[in-house]
């Protein structure tokens, strides 16, 4: 079995003193003893967490953990509905690792999920053996772009809210009717029924921090000109939001400034959206602001953060 020691000031003892700004006060190490055949697989070297295209290879991570050299694993993955057995044979003694392509194919736009898991014979060990990526295929557009997130031919995919943890969810931002019930101020879409909303069924969680993000616009030939976007809030202490854009070194930056001449309706306060603003406005941002700063595609998304203390909508 696995050998678990504690670290901290008082290992078993709960009552610690207050956990300061950037401090580690109590952790656990899991440490494996070394097995004669043991196969690993570390991750999904191939999608990216976020992609453009749909055409892929299927790479994953091979890692030998074992003591003995390892020469043979089947690597079961699995794609939708379609579960997939590739059989490796290779030399990989003790710790080394191989990215093993296991077959190209072709995505949806949207959210797709792989499932990767090696078997070897002899092995008892598997608590290392499984793997999952959680993809997201963005739609590329050219300008000019609108939605209401409501009409018929609209794509659920084009906005979203990427989870880079599929087995821990913890972005709240979620399209659809918001509940007329459990909300206290933003009961209803601005065009209804859909709009994006911090949690459907009330109150938005504490210490959060969930993105939104936009298509990506090819602005190779027509540039952007007005970003506009409808907007309510409900917010207690702590909470903002602030729009990034994604620059020409693929960086992402802070879009615009409180008392920004090119916003209307803009930040609020040095951290951006702070205040409430019960009922629905319109917000607009020249990007001629940052035409400068731009290279030949355009993404921008929504960053909401919460302390600890009091939620609303």
């Amino acid at each position: 079995d696995d050998t678990v020691h504690n670290f901290g000031p008082n290992p078993g003892n709960t009552k610690y003193e207050p956990i300061g700004a950037g401090e580690i006060e109590d952790y656990k190490i899991h440490i494996s003893p070394a097995r004669d055949v043991n196969a690993e697989l570390t991750r999904f070297v191939n999608p990216e967490r976020i992609d453009t295209v749909v055409n892929t290879k299927v790479k994953v991570r091979l890692r030998n953990a074992g003591k003995a050299d390892l020469t043979a694993a089947t690597i079961t993955w699995i794609y939708g509905e379609d579960t997939n057995v590739y059989d490796w044979t290779g030399l990989l003694h003790s710790s080394e690792i191989e990215d093993v392509e296991v077959a190209e194919v072709e995505m949806n736009l949207g959210h797709n999920e792989f499932i990767a898991y090696v078997d070897v014979e002899g092995e008892e060990y598997r608590k290392n053996d499984t793997i999952i990526l959680n993809n997201y295929v963005q739609p590329i557009y050219t300008l000019p772009y609108q939605t209401f997130f409501d009409e018929e031919d609209y794509e659920n995919y084009d906005f979203y809210a990427y989870e880079p943890d599929p087995k821990r969810k913890t972005n709240i931002w979620q399209m659809g009717t918001p509940s007329a019930i459990e909300n206290d101020i933003i009961k209803s879409a601005f065009s209804k029924p859909i709009c994006w909303k911090t949690n459907l069924e009330g109150k938005y969680d504490i210490n959060n921090t969930s993105i939104l993000y936009s298509p990506v616009f090819d602005i190779s030939e027509i540039k952007p000109d007005t970003l506009s976007f409808m907007m309510r809030r409900e917010f207690g202490p702590g909470a903002s939001v602030i729009v990034e854009y994604m620059n020409y070194k693929g960086v992402w930056k802070t879009l615009g400034a409180q008392g920004d001449p090119y916003g209307t309706n803009w930040y609020d306060s040095e951290d951006g959206f702070t205040k409430s603003n019960v009922v629905w406005e319109k917000v607009v941002y020249s990007m001629e602001g940052v035409s400068g700063d731009l290279g030949k595609v355009l993404q921008i998304r929504f960053v909401f953060n919460s302390l600890d203390g009091h939620t609303s909508d």
